[in-house]
């Protein structure tokens, strides 16, 4: 293993989950996708924030329902948005990873809009 994907490891919060089965999609999740949105969780959410403000939009009157349903409509709709959002996670994947997101790259991005969506919901209420 060479420094670089030493130091990208390294950075990572270490979550006590165990994945639900043997599958490559299930350790990606556990192992990669979920300790990297932890660490990103505060630039996520002020992006989003960014986001908000940008098409002036406040959520606070809003059922949670309809909260859940903007912001999940917003990350599939709004390319920028999802984009940026993608890019501050995928960019903190080690190249074996990348190469497992490139094989897996549909499953995964409907994984990352639904993980993004319930993490801007959480941290916004």
């Amino acid at each position: 293993m060479n420094s670089h994907t030493q130091n990208l490891l390294g950075i990572r919060p270490s979550l006590p989950v165990e994945p639900t089965d043997d599958s490559e999609m299930a350790h990606f999740q556990v192992n990669t996708l979920r300790p990297i949105l932890k660490m990103q969780h505060d630039l996520i959410l002020k992006i989003f924030k960014s986001y908000l403000q940008e098409v002036k939009t406040d959520l606070s009157h809003r059922s949670e329902k309809q909260q859940r349903d903007f912001i999940e409509q917003a990350l599939v709709k709004q390319a920028s948005l999802k984009f940026t959002l993608l890019g501050v996670i995928v960019g903190h994947f080690t190249a074996e990873e990348y190469a497992v997101y490139q094989h897996h790259q549909k499953d995964i991005l409907k994984r990352l809009v639904r993980f993004l969506s319930k993490r801007i919901f959480d941290g916004l209420q």
